[in-house]
């Protein structure tokens, strides 16, 4: 995965426990798409592994299942 210089529009900070707080882009009112918030999240699981050079993929594909696995318990307390 390539330095990643800016993060873009969306882009919050990291936590330690899940990977990205999007707490400041939900504390504007604005949602960040789906798209940024796994592209953050694979962001801070590669800087977690030592910025390697391979595995770019793998990444996104952690960050993924993160963010829809939460987006679903989300989904499932509301309803509950």
């Amino acid at each position: 995965m390539a330095a990643k210089r800016s993060r873009g529009a969306g882009a919050s900070s990291p936590n330690s426990t899940t990977g990205a707080d999007t707490s400041k882009a939900a504390d504007n009112g604005v949602q960040p798409s789906l798209y940024v918030l796994i592209a953050d999240r694979a962001y801070y699981i590669w800087l977690d592994k030592g910025k390697p050079d391979v595995g770019a993929m793998d990444f996104w594909f952690q960050a993924e299942a993160q963010v829809l696995r939460e987006q679903k318990d989300r989904l499932l307390q509301r309803q509950a």
